[in-house]
């Protein structure tokens, strides 16, 4: 139980911190109406994103999983902090909107929800096998205090990986929250990661099913429970890594179930801002996550972000949004050429 409630702070601490970074993001759109959802999701993109190449660089300088820890730590307060000051005024009025009755209750009622539930399938989920932890353990290990790339048995550093498996930062982040709350790298990966993925999928899933139905709470909140009913169901049908309930620490169910339900809300939004800069930004930070989750991700990336906010750029009319489209598939294009062209990356 210890490790599910430091888990469960860990996850609020970061819930807060997404919200400060994309409503901030938002607001600065010029939509501030937005829901605390939208802003929660948003924010999520923009970490991520900027994660994956902080984590990139230190683990080209060799740096010690220590170090980086640490230095995410300040990244991270630092970004919030920023985001925090940009529109001071606006965001405590939308905070303090957000947080009391006055606001937005069935978003928090939500939230709550999402957290109870993933709180109860985290505790009921079985033990995280080793083999589990094979490919975070490739990518970090807390054992050697190693960024750099192990070898799943031993630990020792390898010269030579795969590079789907070099760019897979999702699991550096297990190992960086195992680090930093002192959890067992298993109850980080069985409690904090299965929790976020279930709550922003959940959120994801519902805010852009209200945008679908035009605003129909029902007809979201339906579909979004049958949803988690697949999920559930094909969990114990048929068990693969997409699953959030089966496999929901890794890079597969955080791609399947988080970013892909996000690219098609940022999509929306796309479409309903008329191509407004800062969203724009979003499909951009969006592009980059997409290579570090897993190999899956890595393959689908350049087809599914081009086909998913092609109709919103079509709608908007303006020929500069197809170059700016062009823009932002290029790290994932850029991420799939580099892994046919050299499936193997000699590491130094």
């Amino acid at each position: 139980m210890t490790s599910l409630s430091l888990a469960g702070i860990v996850l609020a601490v970061e819930l807060f911190s997404f919200y400060i970074i994309g409503r901030a993001l938002l607001l600065g759109a010029g939509d501030g109406e937005r829901s605390a959802a939208d802003s929660i999701c948003a924010g999520c993109v923009i970490y991520f994103s900027i994660f994956e190449g902080v984590s990139l660089m230190f683990t080209l300088a060799k740096a010690s999983l220590t170090s980086f820890a640490y230095t995410w730590c300040v990244c991270a307060s630092v970004l919030t902090a920023v985001f925090a000051v940009i529109h001071p005024r606006i965001l405590l009025g939308s905070l303090k909107n957000d947080l009391t009755f006055r606001g937005s209750r069935k978003i928090r009622l939500a939230v709550a929800a999402a957290v109870l539930s993933a709180a109860v399938i985290a505790a009921v989920l079985p033990a995280v096998e080793d083999s589990a932890m094979t490919v975070s353990r490739m990518t970090a290990d807390i054992a050697s205090d190693s960024l750099g790339i192990a070898d799943p048995v031993t630990g020792a550093a390898r010269s030579g990986v795969p590079a789907a498996e070099f760019l897979n930062r999702y699991c550096v982040h297990g190992e960086f929250i195992a680090l930093l709350t002192g959890m067992p790298v298993k109850a980080s990966a069985k409690y904090h990661s299965v929790m976020m993925t279930v709550v922003i999928s959940l959120l994801a899933v519902y805010r852009l099913l209200m945008r679908v139905t035009k605003g129909k709470e029902a007809a979201a909140a339906a579909i979004t429970t049958a949803f988690v009913a697949a999920n559930l169901f094909f969990r114990f049908s048929s068990p693969n890594s997409f699953l959030m309930f089966e496999c929901g620490w890794t890079g597969d169910a955080f791609f399947a179930n988080v970013l892909i339900p996000a690219l098609l809300l940022i999509a929306y939004m796309l479409a309903e801002t008329g191509g407004n800069g800062r969203i724009w930004y979003l499909l951009f930070s969006i592009g980059v996550c997409f290579p570090a989750m897993s190999e899956a991700s890595v393959r689908l990336a350049p087809f599914i972000l081009p086909a998913a906010a092609l109709p919103a750029v079509i709608a908007n009319r303006k020929p500069s949004g197809f170059f700016r489209l062009a823009g932002c598939c290029l790290i994932p294009a850029a991420a799939f050429a580099l892994c046919r062209a050299f499936p193997i990356i000699t590491y130094p």
